[in-house]
């Protein structure tokens, strides 16, 4: 019964921002970081960050994010962004007249959703605005 109420209380299943500011505002903006970036809590490094009050300073700050981006745990972000801000996710829905484009195949469709995805990856992860690289699949290629 213990067990249940725990796992059914809000604080086990959200992840709430405290709003006292007694609280340590390193260990916040720890966890802002890796919630964010992650859907994680932060990982050893960004706590022993934070206890050594050290996340004040925008260069760790500017080094923690390059490391997270770099960390295969930033790909479900990446992959998200792309998909909210591009609006990829309605590409499924788009009726594709045949009369008009026979050639138009559905898996090449779904395919340059996931080719979108792709190529935000590197631009996120470096902080590029523009991006001179280009993905095309093998079906777009032919």
């Amino acid at each position: 019964e213990t067990l249940a109420m725990v796992l059914i209380s809000p604080q086990f299943l959200y992840h709430i921002a405290s709003t006292d500011p007694a609280d340590n505002s390193q260990y916040a903006l720890a966890s802002k970081l890796s919630y964010f970036l992650w859907a994680s809590m932060p990982d050893e490094e960004l706590f022993r960050l934070a206890e050594e009050r050290r996340l004040d300073d925008p260069a760790v700050i500017e080094q923690q994010v390059t490391r997270m981006l770099a960390d295969d745990r930033s790909s479900q972000f990446v992959e998200n962004f792309a998909t909210q801000w591009l609006s990829l996710n309605k590409m499924k829905s788009v009726n594709i007249n045949q009369d008009l484009f026979p050639r138009f195949l559905y898996y090449v469709h779904v395919g340059e959703r996931r080719g979108q995805e792709v190529m935000f990856r590197p631009t996120i992860r470096d902080y590029m605005h523009t991006e001179s690289v280009g993905f095309v699949g093998e079906l777009i290629r032919r």
